[in-house]
């Protein structure tokens, strides 16, 4: 018999880590950080003596007018992947406080953690893939309602995955990719992060079939739900607050490859910068995500981002599993 399936994600089913990322309480999810409003270009002035019209203004002005205007409030699924596409340009580090609700459908867990983002830029010369690195510091664990201090550290840089485990001095480093060929590390195929930013329209609706939906569309409760639920439901609307919600369907062969059967995405509406997520693999597993009080481009402590494995005489238990010599 197969357990039951956990009725607070009915509608569908997220994970948000295909790399076994499993996520206490904290004040800061219970209010959204305030983001400030995006400003219009102040209007060019003509030069005195000059007839009524102002000169025109340089193309990459013009071209970030024109960003400024998209992303203030984009209309059409069309404008929020044009506007996701620039989004990231001033974006040189990002941290956010992080909650990954996971549920595993056929053995009916729950496990939830919680701990740190950190996103940071970084050069990536003599490669088409940008240059990002992100890191994901998990410090406490809920499972069925048990919550536990547990440290669990992973960082993807586009070539190496690095697990720490400080609690079994265990270091654990995977390569992804070879040196010359790193992934981006936000593209939906071939991160674990489903935010994806910085992608060309044309390559998101190659692969899936996208929809601009209103902010609170799926996140109803179902019709018996109990007190419990009511309260879970009612933290993901006021996660997703009056964010942009992007939902993708795999299409055409892709489909049949990718590892997600749906993904929706929140942005958030005056910065276009990732709030939530809610995914569903073949395995009908759900992941949520939420991200909370979003701090931009402040300095990300050296430890974060620490992909170096530790010293013979620090006692930790390091595995490096590399990719198998090869071109490239």
């Amino acid at each position: 018999m197969n357990p039951a399936r956990p009725r607070m994600f009915s509608p569908l089913r997220p994970a948000m880590l295909a790399l076994a990322l499993g996520a206490a309480s904290c004040p800061a999810w219970a209010q959204a950080a305030a983001q400030p409003a995006a400003k219009q270009p102040a209007p060019t002035k003509p030069a005195p003596g000059a007839s009524g019209s102002p000169d025109p203004a340089p193309a990459d002005e013009l071209e970030l007018q024109q960003m400024v205007r998209v992303v203030a409030e984009p209309a059409t699924v069309e404008e929020l992947l044009d506007a996701l596409e620039v989004a990231d340009r001033d974006v040189k580090t990002f941290q956010a406080q992080l909650m990954l609700d996971k549920r595993f459908y056929l053995q009916g867990d729950r496990h939830v953690r919680y701990g740190d983002l950190y996103y940071k830029r970084v050069e990536n010369p003599g490669s088409a893939a940008p240059g990002r690195t992100f890191a994901i510091d998990f410090r406490t664990l809920v499972v069925d309602g048990a919550r536990r201090d547990e440290r669990n550290t992973w960082i993807f840089d586009g070539r190496w995955l690095v697990e720490r485990r400080p609690a079994e001095k265990k270091y654990i480093a995977r390569q992804i990719a070879p040196d010359s060929a790193p992934l981006d590390t936000l593209r939906l195929d071939e991160s674990p992060m489903p935010f994806p930013m910085g992608q060309p329209r044309a390559a998101i609706l190659e692969r899936y079939d996208a929809q601009l939906l209103k902010s609170h569309d799926g996140l109803a409760p179902p019709q018996d739900a109990d007190e419990a639920e009511e309260k879970q439901w009612r933290f993901l609307r006021e996660s997703a607050g009056d964010a942009y919600q992007l939902k993708l369907t795999p299409r055409g062969p892709f489909a049949q490859e990718s590892q997600f059967t749906q993904i929706r995405l929140w942005y958030e509406r005056d910065t276009l910068l990732p709030r939530m997520a809610w995914t569903t693999n073949r395995a009908d597993d759900e992941s949520i995500v939420v991200l909370i009080g979003g701090r931009l481009n402040e300095d990300v402590p050296p430890h974060a981002m620490k992909i170096e494995p530790p010293k013979d005489d620090e006692g930790w238990d390091v595995q490096v599993e590399s990719l198998p010599d090869g071109p490239g």
